[in-house]
This record gives structure tokens, C-alpha cells and sequence, in this order.
């Protein structure tokens, strides 16, 4: 929907709960949106198909919540940025959509870059916490903490140590 067209008609205002009278949108969260929306209209329909397997809106949900209730577990602020160097499986949207329930900033970067290009990412995004799949997990101990970051993904989160990324 386009901005300017937000709340300017009855259809608008009837269609969305998260339109006020006044035209502005208030508690919107588009991940919600998205996997409830689907979730109510069509759980068993398939979401997300990858080399793994097939995965329902239902199963999807499932995870979107799991990794949410996750990014909140990191105690990250609210519209914190999360960069995500995530593989093309069902990590990615549950990861993803996660963040955006958890009401934090997704930064999805590209994991065919070199660590020049990440090492330039994380501090220019000011990045708080880095998601990577396990296969991209960069071999260094120059990171404070890593540790699983879901029980539904093969992902780990790196948190930078309290002096910010290593130089």
C-alpha cells in the first residue's frame, strides 16, 4: 500500500485493525501481519520449501516465534540492528520475520562476500548481534560469545565483545 494512501478511504480504515481514525498506522508489525494473516486463512498450506523439506504457514509460525522469543532472550533493544548471514533455507524467513516480531531491524547480507565486505557491513550498519548458519560460522575466536540461537535453527548468534566488533 502506498503511504499517501494510507486511511484515505473507508476500505482502508475497515480492512486494517492498525489504522487509527486519524490515518496513521499504530502497533503495526508487517511479520504478524503476514504469518497471522496466512496462518488463519491457510495453516496447512505449504510456506517455504527447501532442500530439507516442505514447511506449512502453521510450521513456519512456529518457528518465527521461536526465533523472536530468541532475539528477545539476546536482550537487544527495541529496533536494534541484526545483521543476518543466513543460507537459503528455513532459517532465512523464520530468522527474518523474527526480527521484525521481535520488533528489531533485519540487515540481510549476502554470504558469498569476503570478511572485508562483513567486517564493513557490521560497522556501518552498527549491527548489535550477527546470525550466521553454521556452515558460514567463520572459524576465529576473536568473537566474545557465540552460542546456538534457536532450537529450531542451525544458526548460531555472535554477539561483539563490550568494546564493539574487532578491528
Amino acid at each position: 500500500m502506498i503511504a499517501g494512501r494510507i486511511g484515505r478511504n473507508k476500505y482502508d480504515r475497515q480492512r486494517s485493525p492498525s489504522i487509527a481514525r486519524t490515518g496513521t498506522l499504530q502497533n503495526y508489525n508487517a511479520a504478524v501481519d503476514l504469518i497471522e494473516r496466512n496462518l488463519a486463512a491457510r495453516p496447512d498450506k505449504i510456506a517455504y520449501i527447501d532442500e530439507h523439506g516442505r514447511y506449512s504457514f502453521a510450521e513456519l509460525a512456529e518457528r518465527v516465534n521461536r526465533c523472536a522469543n530468541a532475539f528477545t532472550g539476546l536482550g537487544l533493544s527495541m529496533e536494534a540492528r541484526v545483521m543476518l548471514c543466513l543460507t537459503d533455507t528455513i532459517d532465512f524467513p523464520s530468522t527474518f520475520l523474527g526480527a521484525i516480531k521481535a520488533g528489531l531491524v533485519p540487515v540481510a547480507v549476502n554470504t558469498l562476500l569476503t570478511s572485508n565486505d562483513y567486517d564493513f557491513m557490521l560497522r556501518d550498519s552498527r549491527a548489535q548481534a550477527l546470525i550466521v548458519s553454521e556452515p558460514l560460522l567463520p572459524c576465529s575466536n576473536q568473537f566474545s560469545t557465540i552460542r546456538r540461537f534457536s532450537s529450531t535453527s542451525s544458526c548460531r548468534a555472535i554477539l561483539p565483545p563490550t568494546r564493539g566488533w574487532p578491528t
